[in-house]
């Protein structure tokens, strides 16, 4: 990423979480439709924990572009009947958690935010395209809509060197491809920095340059009607009906599947 670049996204986001408050809080109500989205990352990011876990004893997890408390995005571990607190999950995996992020604002207030509950994590401010890490370090790399923001050139083989080689990348992002996304992105730019590029289709073979098993999975594509029904008795059943309906259409039609909203991906064996 130009250096231009970088501080438009540092001057963005230090507003952006300006006082401790997230400016785009009111655009919550929207990521509602991608429940099955978020609840399949949970589930992906719990896989993979607990297989190192088995091998290892503990992980080192590296939060990639945290945000002001992007851990707190997990919400809870739906891996057993009993949903688990994801501090929890953390704590009985004896995971050492370290969060990064460009934006000296937010990494001030995520320490703040990890400190009002205990939560025993380091967090460090820091270029996601040219970090500090030694090679080989960490065994899990999660992020939330961070690629997006960065120069796939510079933040893949980045990634791959600090990855240990038995390491997994996760990382929810947004597709470019949608119209009606597309559509209300336009009509809502300062709500996003000019240089952030959700992902294209043709993306997917980049990552296959840096790392050999490139794993996703794509969501919210006919869901996007059930917010016609937000604010009414209705809503989960319309939203539970499209979601059935998107698995439907991506299985028998997978040339659809550049539509969808939301991506999950994992990336594996870097090169």
């Amino acid at each position: 990423m130009a250096e231009k670049n970088k501080k438009n996204e540092i001057s963005f986001h230090n507003k952006r979480f300006k006082d401790g408050r997230d400016s785009r809080k009111g655009f919550e109500k929207f990521y509602t439709i991608t429940i099955n989205s978020q609840n399949y990352f949970k589930t992906e990011f719990s896989r993979i924990i607990n297989s190192k876990n088995k091998l290892y004893g503990s992980s080192l997890v590296l939060d990639y572009g945290c945000g002001i408390d992007a851990h707190g995005l997990l919400g809870t571990i739906n891996n057993s009947k009993k949903p688990e607190n994801i501090f929890d999950f953390y704590k009985k995996h004896k995971m050492q958690f370290i969060g990064i992020d460009i934006s000296p604002e937010a990494i001030k207030i995520a320490k703040k935010n990890a400190k009002k509950i205990n939560f025993n994590a380091s967090y460090k401010i820091m270029d996601a395209e040219n970090t500090k890490f030694k090679k080989n370090n960490f065994d899990l790399i999660f992020g939330k809509g961070i690629l997006h923001h960065l120069n796939f050139e510079n933040c893949l083989p980045e990634l791959g060197r600090i990855l240990k080689k038995d390491g997994s990348c996760l990382f929810f992002e947004p597709m470019h491809h949608n119209p009606i996304i597309r559509l209300g992105r336009f009509f809502t730019p300062q709500q996003r920095t000019k240089d952030e590029h959700p992902l294209l289709d043709r993306d997917i073979n980049l990552f296959k340059k840096y790392f050999k098993t490139v794993k996703y999975k794509t969501f919210c594509l006919t869901n996007l009607f059930s917010f016609l029904f937000y604010k009414t008795p209705l809503f989960y059943f319309f939203l539970n009906f499209f979601n059935k309906i998107d698995e439907y259409l991506f299985k028998k039609f997978p040339q659809l599947k550049k539509y969808g909203w939301i991506i999950i991906l994992e990336l594996k064996d870097p090169y």
